[in-house]
């Protein structure tokens, strides 16, 4: 399951399941970025729940769209990016440390694609960190709205608008194994 899928949705689907196929072990284990599709091209997994990128260049794997995962671009309320007036420009935020996650042991798996231009950075591995990163003011970015609206209804985050093509959304995918191989293994958080 990718870090950013919210695993709470599952656990009704693992209870239905449970109903009918009492005997078969689920393994669920969590990757970040490509990382899942990494588990996947290699094997590794049989199924992919909340891949937040498109499949690898001709990869022959069935996928169907679950939704859209809202983001949102949040700051501590004493990180000085509160005192820039909204809509923020990317040139403003560029000036400001970003809180990335990524898994540089493995280059489909970078962030460098969530940085403006020499931007400063702390890369993590999950978004959990991120988050509390982001709570503690050492830096700003994308947090998956239904992780940070917690901190934001109390007032540890705030949301800043920003200008031109802002990022509000980032497509969420279930995908599975098509070339005939069978497994026991179900990626997941």
């Amino acid at each position: 399951m990718d870090d950013t899928f919210p695993f709470s949705l599952l656990t009704p689907l693992i209870e239905s399941f449970y109903q009918h196929h009492s005997v078969t072990r689920l393994k669920f284990i969590n990757g970040v970025l490509g990382g899942s599709w990494e588990a996947l091209t290699q094997g590794r997994a049989d199924i992919i729940v909340g891949a937040m990128h498109d499949p690898p260049y001709a990869s022959g794997f069935g996928f169907a769209r679950l939704g859209e995962l809202e983001q949102v671009f949040a700051i501590a309320p004493h990180h000085p990016l509160v005192q820039e007036e909204e809509p923020l420009s990317r040139r403003t935020i560029k000036r400001f440390r970003a809180i990335v996650v990524g898994d540089e042991t493995h280059p489909a798996c970078s962030a460098s694609a969530q940085l403006l231009d020499d931007q400063e950075a702390i890369t993590v591995f999950d978004f959990k960190t991120k988050l509390e990163l982001q709570i503690s003011g050492l830096g700003c970015g994308y947090l998956p709205r239904y992780l940070a609206q917690r901190f934001l209804d109390s007032g540890a985050l705030i949301e800043k608008k920003r200008g031109g093509a802002d990022r509000v959304g980032a497509g969420v995918d279930g995908l599975e194994r098509t070339d005939g191989r069978t497994g026991q293994r179900v990626v997941a958080r």
